[in-house]
């Protein structure tokens, strides 16, 4: 329901924080996957 969304419960806070996290942790392996096609290629 709509609780999940209310950030006054811990829980939700938690959750939202994991969600953001899992997008930057994302976003850091294919910035690590870029860097290393453009080394392996001996591009700059």
């Amino acid at each position: 329901g709509g609780n999940g969304f209310a950030l006054e419960y811990p829980i939700s806070r938690v959750l939202c924080d994991a969600r953001i996290l899992n997008i930057f942790e994302g976003a850091a392996e294919i910035q690590a996957q870029v860097i290393a096609r453009r080394l392996l290629e001996g591009g700059n």
